[in-house]
C-alpha cells in the first residue's frame, strides 16, 4: 500500500544518495542512473520471483478450500510477523 510505496521512494532516494557521494559505477549522472536502474529490477525480479514461483503452487493448492477471510487474516497475521 502507501507504506510501501514511501519505503521504495525512500530507498530511491538513498541510493542515488550513496551513488552520487561514492562516485559508484562510474560516477555523475550515469553512476546514479545504473544504481537506479539496479534497484528498480531488484525490485521487479523480487515480485515476479515471490508472486509466480512460490505463490502460484500455494494458491493451486489452497484455492477453494479456505475461506477468504480467514485467508487475507492469515495473511496479515504473517505479514505482520515479518515485519515485527
Amino acid at each position: 500500500g502507501t507504506a510501501d510505496r514511501l519505503a521504495f521512494l525512500v530507498l530511491l532516494a538513498l541510493t542515488v544518495a550513496a551513488a552520487d557521494r561514492a562516485d559508484m559505477f562510474g560516477g555523475g549522472y550515469r553512476g546514479v542512473a545504473f544504481a537506479l536502474t539496479l534497484v528498480f529490477a531488484a525490485r521487479l525480479l523480487a515480485a515476479v520471483l515471490f508472486g509466480v514461483a512460490l505463490l502460484n503452487p500455494l494458491h493451486a493448492l489452497l484455492a477453494g478450500r479456505v475461506d477468504r477471510r480467514w485467508a487475507l487474516i492469515g495473511a496479515d497475521v504473517l505479514r505482520a510477523a515479518l515485519v515485527a
